[in-house]
């Protein structure tokens, strides 16, 4: 008896192995479906036009000049049903394939001009002159990268729309709008909470890799940095869906083979070079490829015996406290202190 039930519990194990690395390269491959997707961010909607069928008359005979104006009668109600339906065409003023190069090849060109020059330098030996350039062209590439991260957020969210329009056209079914009931202060507070959070991971995580061990801090930072970097790009699809934070990082925790698959290759990217400024520049210039994977994928749903990896647990503990202090305490007494100099003004 105990040896079956070892027997049974063994192949239970092979089995839950077997599952997580199923999902794990299944979310892999998964995040290579928005590089195929890019030629159809354009893609429109159409509304079809309704039109109700004219009442049944009864056949007559009729003339070869009532034929005639008949048919081009015909062929006009068609021409103008072909120009309603393109006027109802869902419209985006900004072409999401557009922006979506844009995003990708400003950043992505000072990663070559930096690798150009890093490279002219080593060949050329060291001088103070081309130290001095090769200064010159840092601080402008930091100055570069200031500009492009603001605008690529921007350009993020046209992506985003481009890739749920996408999809729509998919699945044939329209993204119904969410009528929730949660007021502007606490969706405020839900994103400040949500990048205090992200924050704090991606502390979590250069500690661990900063732990003087040879295959375990490496081995965890990439499993943290993996579903950090996943986190961000279903962000813009679970927003549409109105998650909270919370919700997000559970969905994370419970499925964590297949985020970390999804999350495995932007990471593997992002982390090659030593130099933070040129990792910033691959990240940006990729990340909007994994955006439209995030529209493209189905993560698997919830199993009841699956044991989840609560890696956001000391950040969120962490993140509460820092939150709850900052905003419950100090920002508080702040707008009380500035209420009480009102009123105080108001007497007077």
């Amino acid at each position: 008896m105990g040896q079956n039930q070892k027997t049974m519990d063994g192949e239970e194990e092979r089995t839950r192995v077997f599952d997580y690395v199923h999902e794990f390269f299944d979310g892999c491959f998964t995040s290579l479906k928005g590089f195929p997707a890019i030629f159809h961010l354009d893609d429109q909607i159409l509304i079809e036009h309704e039109t109700t069928p004219p009442p049944e008359q009864p056949q007559q005979r009729l003339t070869v000049l009532q034929n005639r104006a008949r048919k081009e009668k015909a062929k006009e109600q068609q021409k103008k049903i072909k120009k309603d339906n393109a006027e109802k065409e869902l419209p985006r003023q900004k072409s999401a394939r557009l922006m979506f190069l844009k995003c990708v090849g400003f950043n992505l060109f000072p990663v070559g001009v930096l690798w150009l020059f890093r490279l002219l330098c080593a060949n050329r030996g060291n001088s103070i002159f081309q130290s001095m350039i090769y200064f010159f062209v840092r601080l402008v590439c930091l100055l570069a990268f200031i500009i492009f991260k603001c605008l690529s957020i921007l350009w993020f969210g046209d992506i985003s729309k481009g890739a749920l329009n996408y999809r729509t056209i998919l699945t044939g079914r329209q993204q119904s709008s969410s009528t929730s009931t949660v007021s502007a202060s606490e969706n405020i507070s839900d994103l400040v909470y949500g990048t205090f959070l992200e924050i704090i991971v991606l502390i979590l995580a250069l500690i661990i890799y900063a732990i003087p061990c040879p295959i375990l801090p490496s081995l965890c930072g990439f499993v943290v940095m993996s579903q950090l970097n996943a986190l961000y790009c279903f962000e813009y699809l679970w927003l549409t869906k109105s998650y909270r934070t919370n919700q997000r990082v559970s969905k994370i925790e419970n499925h964590w083979p297949y985020f970390t698959g999804f999350g495995a290759i932007l990471t593997l990217t992002t982390t090659y070079f030593d130099d933070f400024m040129t990792n910033g520049f691959i990240f940006a210039g990729l990340f909007p490829f994994f955006i439209v994977s995030s529209y493209m994928a189905t993560p698997p749903q919830d199993h009841p015996k699956r044991q989840s990896l609560p890696i956001f647990d000391v950040p969120k503990i962490v993140t509460e406290k820092m939150f709850a202090s900052l905003v419950g305490g100090r920002l508080r007494e702040g707008l009380l202190l500035i209420l009480s100099l009102f009123i105080k003004d108001g007497n007077h």
